[in-house]
């Protein structure tokens, strides 16, 4: 079933693009807005402009 309301947006943060890909085609499917970032200082640029409400991160990344 999928979410149901205003979306939420995530951040998707991941140096892999297939992992950053298959993480936002399917929380799309599930009604959630979704920005995507390949390092950890992107998506603190990316987190000033536009805030989400949740991050998902890749385990190995360095920098934060």
């Amino acid at each position: 079933m999928a979410y149901v309301g205003k979306p939420e947006k995530i951040l998707v943060v991941d140096d892999e693009p297939t992992i950053r890909l298959m993480l936002s085609h399917a929380l799309q499917e599930e009604g959630y807005e979704v920005s995507m970032t390949q390092s950890l200082q992107a998506a603190e640029e990316a987190l000033e402009r536009h805030p989400a409400s949740f991050v998902i991160r890749g385990i190995r990344l360095s920098g934060m």
